[in-house]
Formats: C-alpha cells, structure tokens, sequence
C-alpha cells in the first residue's frame, strides 16, 4: 500500500468518525436556546433611587448601625522581617549558588 492510500485511509477515517460523533451530540436532546441554565430570577421594579440607598448607607454608618463595614479591608499584613538592602539580598544568593544551595524557582540572573 502506497503513502498517498495511507494518507487517504486515514483522512477518510477521521471524516467518517467526526460525521459520527456530529450526528449522536445533534440528537442528545439539548435545549436548543440553553435557558435550561437559568434561573428564575423575581424581577420587581425597585422602590427606591440609587441615591437613596448611598444616602441609607451614609447614614447607618453614621449611626453606627451599618452591619458591615470595609474600612479594614483589606488586611494589610505586618512584616516581622529583618529589611536588608538589595545588595545584602544579591550577595546573599550569590553565596547560596556557591554553595550549592540552589531554588529551581529562582529566575534572576
């Protein structure tokens, strides 16, 4: 058997096997329009302006009676480490390299 037959066997093969699989997904019974995925969402109208609801909020923080409250978000974390320069920190890795102590994470040159 030639090349070219290969060739053509196979191409045929994957042609015959993609029509295939094409023909069982077009029958698996999908919704066509995909609103199997949503949800029933109640759609009032609201009762009050965006105005309203900042001017709500400003006002139970001024109360004191705002459940929540981000001014302390995020946390900022406090470092307990020693700061050290940027050629302590070079020097540092060029010794480590030396002695063999090497991160397969480090990139730097």
């Amino acid at each position: 058997m030639s090349i070219k037959k290969i060739t053509l066997t196979i191409a045929l093969g994957t042609l015959i096997s993609a029509a295939s699989v094409g023909a069982m997904a077009g029958g698996m019974g999908f919704d066509q329009a995909g609103t199997q995925w949503l949800k029933n969402v109640n759609t009032t109208q609201s009762t009050v302006t965006r105005a309203e609801v900042k001017n709500e909020v400003i006002m139970a923080r001024q109360q004191g009676t705002l459940n929540i409250s981000n001014t302390t978000y995020p946390v900022v974390a406090q470092s307990s480490a020693v700061p050290r320069s940027r050629s302590a920190v070079r020097s540092e890795a060029i010794q480590s390299v030396k002695n063999g102590q090497v991160s397969d994470l480090y990139t730097g040159g």
